[in-house]
């Protein structure tokens, strides 16, 4: 029987509860076999000046997922080092897998909207189907109709929690224990990530 296997790539600076939840959901909706976690080296749509180490974000997921036997995380983008783009992963990722394995990329809301503005997309939607987060103020109806065949939302409950809000509240010393996994705020603590 064919594995399907979820992809969630992103920044993960740092990886949250919205991540986890989602990638959660996706398993058990989904009936997906793993969820991989892939951070990447250097994300082509986000400024560097705040972007934490690659290395850092990976430990950072490593230490998030670390007691779900369902979840794994990959350092494929940060080994081929250069601007991550999704279609040179996916492409990668079909070599490393089974011919039958069924890829599923979760993407959140608000990427999906600018999806066709991404490199090789239409390439994208025959690689590999697509898992989708609601986000609040991203409505669906804003949604290109060439992805809706390809794509399945899943329920979740809308959790607005965005990596740039812990970094700025890092920064000001504010609270943002309960954003983060337990491990992860230690990991930023001790490591004085975003404080550099």
């Amino acid at each position: 029987m064919n594995k399907k296997i979820g992809i969630f790539g992103g920044s993960f600076n740092p990886v949250h509860l919205g991540h986890l939840i989602f990638a959660q959901e996706a398993l058990e909706q989904i009936h997906l076999d793993k969820v991989v976690f892939i951070p990447a080296y250097h994300p082509p749509h986000k400024e560097s000046a705040e972007l934490a180490d690659c290395y850092d974000r990976l430990s950072m997921v490593r230490e998030a997922i670390l007691d779900n036997s369902g979840f794994e995380a990959s350092d494929t983008e940060i080994q081929r080092r250069g601007c991550s783009y999704t279609i040179d992963t996916i492409r990668e990722l079909k070599q490393k897998f089974p011919p039958d394995t069924e890829l599923h990329l979760l993407i959140g809301m608000d990427m999906l909207l600018d999806f066709f503005n991404w490199r090789e997309a239409e390439s994208l939607l025959d690689l590999c189907q697509f898992i989708g987060a609601p986000r609040p103020g991203f409505p669906m109806e804003q949604l290109d109709p060439r992805l809706l065949k390809h794509l399945k939302i899943i329920r979740m409950p809308l959790i607005e929690i965005a990596g740039q809000d812990i970094r700025k509240r890092v920064k000001e010393n504010q609270g943002y224990r309960y954003m983060v996994p337990d491990k992860v705020y230690d990991y930023i603590k001790n490591n004085r990530i975003y404080l550099k």
